[in-house]
């Protein structure tokens, strides 16, 4: 009886320990980088772009340079090197107020140089870098000071914050940001996916929002241009994003803001509805849904046909 029990308690425990992550965050994608893409990365989910400075000979890939990992590659140009920022940003922008995004992050190093050559995680304004609204978890060495170091730095409205930076020689890392509104917190694991073991690093506050409500995730990594050798390659890999259930209780309680929501006609219910709300109602304002009909009327049985929502969802509102 006493085992019983003993099992019964474990599985008590063991349910409240899901429900505790259940009720902390939802993952909505993961991406083990599984799909080959050559080089320069233009597919559905990454795109591989220069977000400072000059190209030269920087470049990124997925599950080609590196087995099961994305490639980013911040590299000089060999006889007239100068700086180069190149990552690999997700398409599609985040506008959850509350999330958690993770990523492992394996190292290879040039020669570091005078200038800070470094890579991580960042998260910017918009759909596209924002100098002025930018935030960052990143892996980096330079020969001044010398620096070996975890550094989390940003900007907020052209305002410089001010930077942590933790002591570390491990070039296999986990990094993790996560937002709640306007509070954000930077978190590093010298041990990678499932295994983390989080360090938190530093926290900014942005209570104006400057952020605002969409921010784009990118992969980054960042040369110089100190020598023809100032190169660094970083390997990303097991690639995270969860929906805090925070925002899906805003979304519940205070309505959901579809501001970014495509009309692109892929049959999204979101869409439907606001096409319903901004299209159709205001043409035919007098219809009364379910009603009565009045005295001496008799209801009509007949469908209408509304051709402005073809291509809106295969269901019965095409026909009525």
């Amino acid at each position: 009886m006493a085992d019983g029990y003993g099992r019964w308690g474990a599985l008590l425990a063991g349910s409240a320990a899901i429900a505790d992550i259940v009720n902390a965050a939802i993952r909505s994608y993961y991406d083990p980088f599984e799909f080959a893409i050559a080089s320069a990365v233009a597919s559905e989910h990454w795109t591989g772009e220069v977000y400072v400075g000059d190209a030269e000979d920087s470049d990124a890939d997925i599950n080609t340079t590196t087995a099961g990992k994305a490639m980013v590659l911040a590299d000089p140009d060999v006889g007239s090197p100068t700086a180069t920022g190149y990552w690999l940003r997700k398409n599609k922008t985040i506008n959850a107020s509350s999330f958690t995004v993770i990523v492992d992050a394996d190292f290879t190093w040039g020669t570091p140089g005078a200038g800070n050559l470094f890579g991580g995680l960042w998260i910017t304004k918009g759909a596209a870098y924002d100098a002025n609204n930018v935030f960052y978890i990143a892996r980096l060495k330079t020969t001044t000071g010398p620096k070996d170091i975890i550094v989390v730095d940003g900007v907020i409205n052209s305002v410089n914050q001010a930077g942590v930076e933790v002591a570390i020689t491990s070039d296999a890392v986990a990094f993790k940001i996560e937002r709640v509104d306007d509070q954000w917190r930077f978190y590093y694991s010298l041990t990678q996916s499932p295994d983390y073991n989080w360090v938190f690093v530093e926290y900014f506050e942005d209570p104006s929002n400057f952020f605002t409500d969409e921010v784009s995730i990118a992969l980054q990594a960042y040369s110089p241009g100190d020598a023809d050798a100032n190169s660094l390659q970083v390997d990303y890999d097991n690639y995270k994003f969860y929906v805090n259930t925070a925002s899906i209780d805003e979304m519940l309680s205070e309505g959901y803001n579809s501001t970014h929501i495509a009309s692109n006609e892929d049959g999204s219910t979101i869409e439907r509805l606001e096409f319903v709300q901004q299209n159709l109602i205001p043409d035919i304002w007098g219809l009364v849904y379910f009603g009565i009909a009045d005295a001496g009327m008799t209801p009509s049985a007949t469908e209408i046909p509304c051709a402005q929502l073809d291509g809106r969802g295969d269901d019965t509102i095409n026909t009525q």
